[in-house]
This record gives C-alpha cells, sequence and structure tokens, in this order.
C-alpha cells in the first residue's frame, strides 16, 4: 500500500477554523495495479482521528494516485481552502505522464470527483507533473494560482536539445482553467538539466503580488533558482537567478537547488526568504585531516535586496558527515514555536534511511544547530520526489503549527514493512506525537 509516502497540509478545507492533514498511498489498489490514493483527515481541537473523513481512490492502473498531495490555496475565492493530488510522472500506464486533480473547499468539505484535472497537453511529455506547487495570488485578482513542471521533455523543438517547462493556471471564481495560464521554457544542451525539479512561491521583494521560485537543477553542475515575479498582468519572461556562487566558496561540489521553497518573512521586512536544498554539495577533500567529503548536503536561506536587485545568501547549514545529503526536500514548517516567525524544516539521507532536521527562527536569525530531529524508512526510489515531511498547518487550534512526517516501506525492497505517519505538534519547539495514523 505504501501509506504515507507523501504528506502535505491541506489548509481548512470545510472552514472549521482547523487545517486539515493530507496523506498519500502510491500503491494502493489490487495487487500490483498501483491505483494509488490519497486520504484526508480533517483538524479538530483532538488533532486528525485515527480514521480518514474522505479519501479518493486512482481510477488507472499504475496511476500511483498520491504521487504529491498538498494545498492548492484558494484557487476560486470562495473562502474555502483547495487541494491537490498528484499521480506519478512515471505512472499512468507508463507513459511518462501523470495528472494533478484540484479538490475545492467547502462548508461539507470537498466533492466526491476533482473539480478540474490539469494534464500534459505539450508535445514529448516524458515526467509531468515532476512538481506541484500552490504558488499564491501572482496577479492579485483575488484568486491564488497554481503551478505545475515536466522537467524533462523529449522530442522538443530543437534536435538533441534538452527541456523542462513549468506551467502556471491561474485562479478564477470557477477555480484553475486546465489550458495553462503561462508557461516558460528552457532547453539547453545539458542532458542532466532539470527545470522545474521543485516548485514554491513566496513574495520576495514585499510588493504583495507572489512570485513564482523554480529549481533548475543539474546532475553533472551546479543548477540555479529562477524567481519569476508576479505582477498585475501575471507572470512574463522576467526572472531573477539565485546562483551556487556564494555556497562554492564554502563547499565544492555539484547539484545546487535540487529543492526549494519560499520562507515567510522571517525578520519583519515585509520580504519573504528563498530556501534553496543541494543535497550533493560538499563534496571535497579534507586537507586538513586527509580525508574525502562526500555530499555533506548544504541548505542556504536567500534574501532578495531591492537596492540591488539581487539575492544575498544570509544563512547556510551543511550536513555534518559525508554522504548526510542534507537538503532532499526543504520545506516551511510554519511557526512552531509561536514566536510569530516561520521555521524551516529539511530531509537528509539516502537509501532507506532518512532524517528529518528542524531549524527554528528566533528574533529573525536561525538557530546553529537543529532543534529537532525524526528518523523515518522510506523507499529510496522517489523519496525526494514524494515529499514525505511537511508543515501541515496547525491541526488542532493551539496556536503552534504542527509537522507530519510519512513512514513507508516495501519489504519486497528488503526492507521492514512500515506504513504509517505521524503528526508532531511543537510547544516552544518540544515537538511530541500529536497522532500516528
Amino acid at each position: 500500500m505504501e501509506f504515507g509516502n507523501s504528506v502535505g497540509g491541506a489548509g481548512d478545507v470545510n472552514g472549521d477554523g482547523y487545517d486539515d492533514l493530507l496523506i498519500g498511498a502510491t500503491l494502493s489498489g489490487n495487487p500490483h495495479d498501483e491505483h494509488g490514493a490519497a486520504l484526508l483527515y480533517l483538524g479538530s481541537s483532538n488533532g486528525p482521528a485515527a480514521w480518514p473523513d474522505w479519501y479518493y481512490l486512482g481510477s488507472n492502473a499504475h496511476e500511483a494516485l498520491g504521487y504529491q498531495v498538498g494545498e492548492a490555496g484558494d484557487v476560486n475565492g470562495d473562502g474555502y481552502d483547495d487541494f491537490f493530488l498528484a499521480s506519478g510522472p512515471f505512472s499512468v500506464g507508463f507513459s511518462g505522464t501523470g495528472q494533478t486533480l484540484i479538490f475545492h473547499g467547502s462548508s461539507n468539505g470537498p466533492a466526491a470527483f476533482p473539480d478540474t484535472v490539469l494534464s500534459a497537453t505539450h508535445t514529448g511529455a516524458a515526467r509531468y507533473p515532476r512538481a506541484s506547487a500552490a504558488i499564491g495570488d501572482i496577479n492579485l485578482d483575488g484568486f491564488d494560482d497554481f503551478a505545475i513542471s515536466d522537467d524533462l521533455v523529449t522530442n522538443t523543438c530543437c534536435t538533441g536539445k534538452f527541456a523542462g517547462v513549468v506551467f502556471v493556471h491561474y485562479g478564477s471564481s470557477n477555480g484553475l482553467s486546465a489550458t495553462p495560464s503561462w508557461e516558460h521554457w528552457d532547453v539547453e544542451n545539458n542532458e542532466s538539466a532539470s527545470f522545474g525539479a521543485d516548485l514554491s512561491g513566496a513574495d520576495i521583494n514585499g510588493d504583495g503580488y507572489a512570485d513564482l521560485i523554480v529549481a533548475h537543477s543539474k546532475e553533472t553542475e551546479n543548477g540555479t533558482v529562477e524567481v519569476f515575479p508576479g505582477g498585475s498582468g501575471g507572470l512574463t519572461t522576467n526572472r531573477i537567478t539565485i546562483s551556487p556562487t556564494e555556497i562554492d566558496l564554502l563547499y565544492e561540489g555539484v547539484g545546487f537547488a535540487d529543492s526549494v521553497t519560499g520562507l515567510r518573512d522571517i525578520d519583519g521586512d515585509g520580504c519573504d526568504e528563498v530556501v534553496v536544498g543541494s543535497p550533493y554539495e560538499g563534496s571535497y577533500f579534507d586537507l586538513t585531516n586527509y580525508l574525502p567529503v562526500i555530499n555533506q548536503g548544504v541548505v542556504s536561506v536567500h534574501r532578495y535586496a531591492t537596492n540591488t536587485g539581487l539575492f544575498n545568501l544570509i544563512w547556510h547549514r551543511a550536513g555534518p558527515s559525508n554522504d548526510y545529503r542534507l537538503g532532499q526536500i526543504v520545506c516551511d514548517a510554519g511557526d512552531v514555536n509561536g514566536d510569530g516567525a516561520d521555521d524551516l524544516i529539511a530531509m537528509a539521507g539516502y537509501s532507506d534511511n532518512y532524517r528529518a532536521d528542524l531549524f527554528t527562527v528566533t528574533n529573525g536569525n536561525f538557530t546553529a544547530a537543529s532543534t529537532w530531529s525524526a528518523d523515518t524508512i522510506h523507499d529510496n526510489w522517489n523519496t525526494a520526489l514524494n515529499k514525505p515531511i511537511a508543515g501541515v498547518g496547525d491541526l488542532n487550534g493551539d496556536g503552534y503549527d504542527d509537522i507530519a512526517l510519512g513512514m513507508s516501506a516495501d519489504p519486497a525492497h528488503g526492507e521492514p514493512f512500515l506504513n504509517q505517519a505521524y503528526v508532531f505538534s511543537a510547544v516552544l519547539t518540544n515537538l511530541s506525537p500529536l497522532g500516528q495514523l
């Protein structure tokens, strides 16, 4: 079943004042058919119940629904949060494309069937949807917008080239249109390039418009992060690039920008920060101890400077050991300690051994070391894509945001059979399990 190989917050789907939780189970269904499923747990004063309040099953064999799950924002402006369920980009009929389903919230919760189905329409689709993400209101029309990527497009217009594409669907009173409102292609020679490896949104310059954040990773060389500013007319081709220059001065290696997230304004200047996960940074030879240092991984936080129009590195943390690979996933944890500033969670690891590290913010500054961590087991073939760790909002209404952690392993891969999800509630950073699902 692989219950728990993705988790995400749904926002407040039914408007009861409690945030809600989504859990994906990509291998659900009859044996070997991998339809997949996603389950919704409503928040309450006691947190989510042990049994789901709503679920949705994939309709096709090998669909692997639940590959990613999460909040979509309020795409139709009705005051209820909406959410998405994505099927695997490698799965549906093994064609290399999946779908992202959008469900609208209401006082009665979501409907039995999706309100919008987003599917690949471009030639050469190969890994759609690689990433799906709520990005906020790009054009300040009162409706939240949504982004999807395909980072490995084949048979493009340019023979011998490799392409990635990001699509943005603008919200409206009817929700998202099935046709993209904006798209941006990146075509280059490097076959390891992955434009759209991860997506997020944030207001980096404090102008009120949400901005699109795109991870452009590369296996054999350093990548970049591309930020496309929002505006009254929506997105354009204008972009601001976050390069690995400052990180490379501190750590040698490749693989900058495998994961990204926006982080809500941590220092009170009205501008959000951008977090970059680079799990393959930190590969060099330590001349002091005469030992190789391999794949420590680095998480870095970057702040936009309105006076220069550039991003500055304001904080970074490397993994403590070889193959720690910090930064496989980065996400905004919400405000777990109730001090008014959002905190950061990052996943590290490889193979079936993964670890989640929480870095809290106090007075605009990050802690020097993680203030909380949890070990997890997860099949290695898709962990960095599935995102089995997430900030999920305030599920029990205690004023502190919560964290969900999925554990999923398959005995066929030589691992113990674990199919669980844990929710951790934080009070002054002393995280304790709110529930096991």
